[in-house]
């Protein structure tokens, strides 16, 4: 994508897209992403099983994504950064958690 600022997450987000896939991601852009609500899944080899302008279906917990070609099992999202998508984004949780006291 060539950058990671937290601009491209919300860019992104901002298009309609509802979860991003890919073999890897840098860590800034991953935090980026997730502090700003955009679920990013870490998929090994998912350009095997997923063509370009296919429409997959994602469970960020779990880590399974439908395809074409069957179910690929990549890494779900969990812990904190979970509770941060969950809750609309970083600020979002913040505002949550500061609540509960």
């Amino acid at each position: 994508m060539g950058s990671s600022r937290e601009q491209v997450a919300i860019a992104i987000k901002a298009t309609g897209v509802k979860t991003v896939l890919a073999e890897s991601f840098a860590r800034i852009f991953y935090r980026n992403a997730i502090n700003n609500g955009l679920p990013v899944v870490i998929c090994p080899d998912i350009t095997k099983y997923v063509d370009e302008g296919e429409v997959v279906s994602v469970n960020i917990e779990t880590g399974e994504v439908k395809t074409n070609k069957g179910i690929v099992k990549c890494k779900g999202i969990t812990g904190m950064a979970l509770d941060i998508l969950k809750s609309g984004g970083l600020i979002e949780y913040l505002k949550k958690v500061s609540q509960q006291k």
